[in-house]
């Protein structure tokens, strides 16, 4: 691609998906050169401009024969294990954002070739050869992976196996490379065209804020490279990371190859393994299956019914109630009815229940039988655990519980101490008897410990006279009985009796 691509989190929203249908290097791998000329002009006594040349070799190196394994985000099947894959194509996810177009699938083909440079071919159990001194199949379609010279690579002693043309090979690619030969009638049955081959690796970009970090990259950018052929079910199934670059012409749809090659030679860059599961048909031929006779319908997902002649239990379970132990808080042990979303009974919606502010608040009980129901609360519950289980949503709930705690804060504070203080400092402060408690509350608890450690400094220009004995107003002297009194309830009588005596005037 010309345009530059931004891959940082914030370009991709939760939940969101760039693709990419390939990522073009500006320079493909390999050697270069690079010329430069100059020319000299204006030099006296020279019929010709002089031009001097200079050229500096350089390379650009790509993974070729091996591939760091930590490049490798993961894989699918998962490596190791059993499960329902049927229908699945093998993926594999790197973290090297354009690696699959690192190289060109034919070394002299042009940068513009959309094609990777790499593939997955999926090997069934009976294909695949046993390790050397074991037994296996006992007709492998491929040799087991082997490490060899790269000059038997490009060079087969062998005169009926076919190797890839890759041109020049540079010293810091390798002396040794892991290949495998493989059945080329096979080959060409399981492997890619090349006008497939471009579908089947692709880029993308993802916003990894809320999801669980394994390693990932931040910037959420990453290549998929797919298989073009699904896991045989009922067995092991090998999936080899393999380098079709020098085999452009090898490929299925290509140039007739000559009969006398009977094997072609791949490098393999890694592989996995896993089983699948033997799957008796689709989700929809179950489902049919179950409607058919003799299936079982919905009775399947009953349990049978109850021995007893009880029509409360025999009701429980025709509309899919199971009864489980229930251990009680206080150690007693008794019965409960749960069922799950699936329910082989018709169901109606009922908005009457809730809010529930936790699980126990869903818990119904029988008083009849005494028997709880824990369904909405086993719902609530795994409703909570799979909110939490998402960044994202974690995320904006605490910030949510923040700004709710702060403005809550704010509002007390404004309750406790700004209003009783503003009444306090006007002439109604007399109708609120709580207001001077609410000052005298704020600043002994809070600032006697700095009265000592706070110097006071008053200007001078705010400095007042003293004022003579007898200019003191009998009404502004202090009693002894004044010593019980609120001293902010004195402090405005005097400030509204020296107000008073300034608007009569003398």
């Amino acid at each position: 691609m010309s345009d530059p691509i931004i891959s940082a989190p914030a370009t991709v929203g939760p939940g969101e998906i760039q693709f990419y249908d390939r990522i073009t290097p500006p320079f493909t791998a390999g050697s270069h050169v690079l010329t430069v000329t100059q020319t000299v002009t204006g030099i006296v006594g020279e019929t010709t401009d002089p031009v001097f040349p200079a050229t500096q070799p350089f390379e650009i190196a790509a993974p070729r024969f091996r591939i760091d394994p930590s490049s490798i985000q993961q894989v699918f099947p998962p490596a190791d294990q059993a499960g329902s894959y049927d229908g699945v194509l093998p993926s594999m996810v790197f973290k090297e954002f354009a690696l699959p177009w690192m190289r060109l699938l034919s070394p002299t083909a042009t940068p513009d070739d959309p094609c990777p440079w790499i593939g997955l071919l999926t090997i069934a159990e009976a294909e695949m050869p046993a390790p050397p001194g074991k037994s296996g199949p006992k007709d492998p379609k491929l040799s087991y992976p082997a490490t060899i010279a790269v000059s038997a690579l490009v060079k087969p002693a062998e005169a009926d196996v076919l190797p890839p043309a890759l041109g020049t090979i540079l010293p810091s690619e390798g002396d040794t490379v892991v290949t495998v030969d493989m059945d080329l009638d096979y080959f060409t049955g399981i492997a890619p065209t090349a006008g497939d081959l471009a579908y089947l690796a692709h880029a993308r970009v993802v916003n990894t804020d809320g999801k669980v970090i394994l390693g990932m990259d931040e910037d959420g950018a990453f290549s998929v490279v797919t298989g073009n052929r699904i896991a045989q079910n009922g067995g092991r199934n090998t999936v080899l990371l393999v380098s079709y670059e020098g085999h452009q012409d090898h490929l299925p749809g290509g140039p007739a190859i000559g009969k006398a090659y009977t094997k072609i030679r791949l490098v393999v860059l890694g592989s996995w393994s896993f089983y699948a599961n033997e799957t008796p048909g689709g989700f929809l031929q179950l489902m049919e299956q179950l409607c058919m006779k003799g299936g079982g319908g919905v009775d399947l997902l009953r349990l049978p019914q109850a021995p007893s002649g009880d029509a409360w239990a025999q009701e429980a379970l025709a509309i899919g109630y199971v009864p489980l132990q229930n251990d009680l808080r206080d150690g007693e042990v008794a019965t409960a009815l749960y069922r799950g979303p699936l329910v082989p009974a018709p169901t109606q919606v009922n908005d009457s229940y809730g809010p529930f502010y936790f699980s126990d608040h869903a818990i119904h009980y029988d008083p009849d039988y005494g028997v709880f129901n824990h369904a909405y609360a086993c719902a609530w519950q795994v409703g909570r655990l799979l909110a939490l289980s998402d960044g994202a949503f974690v995320q904006g709930l605490i910030n949510w519980r923040r700004d709710y705690a702060q403005r809550l804060a704010a509002s007390t504070r404004a309750a406790e101490v700004s209003a009783p203080l503003s009444l306090a400092l006007t002439a109604q402060a007399s109708a609120s008897a709580d207001a001077p408690e609410a000052i005298r509350h704020l600043f002994s608890d809070r600032f006697a410990d700095l009265a000592d450690a706070i110097p006071q400094m008053v200007p001078r220009s705010r400095v007042a006279a003293p004022a003579a004995p007898a200019a003191i107003a009998p009404a502004a002297i202090l009693t002894p009985k004044d010593a019980l009194a609120d001293p902010l309830h004195l402090l405005r009588d005097l400030v509204q009796a020296g107000a008073t005596k300034k608007e009569s005037g003398p």
